[in-house]
């Protein structure tokens, strides 16, 4: 089901699908490399929540999220509790243009 390079740290954004929402699952993240960093700025429904919470506790992993799953994430949510995550207020598609200066340095258009 999956391309190995995405379990190996090749960055992916993935939209959500009926074929992505839980795609990044318990078995996924048990194949993800010790202390490696998932990062979720696409949906919250690509990942398992629960077995994010679970991988986190155990800290094999750490996470960047801007997105969750449920969305907002309760204060009562174990994933707050966890430590190895930093959740940010689904933020990530605002970028000013002044956000964008890299692409003027390396000349990305």
């Amino acid at each position: 089901m999956w391309d190995s390079n995405l379990i190996r740290g090749s960055p992916a954004l993935l939209p959500l699908t009926t074929e992505t929402r839980g795609f990044v699952d318990a078995r996924f993240l048990s194949l993800m490399r010790q202390c490696a960093l998932l990062v979720n700025s696409a949906r919250g429904p690509v990942v398992d929540t629960e077995a994010l919470t679970h991988a986190l506790a155990e800290h094999r992993i750490r996470a960047a999220l801007d997105v969750t799953d449920p969305e907002p994430l309760p204060e009562s949510h174990e994933l707050w509790l966890t430590g190895a995550v930093l959740i940010t207020p689904h933020v990530a598609g605002t970028v000013t243009e002044r956000g964008l200066w890299w692409r003027h340095r390396y000349g990305v258009t």
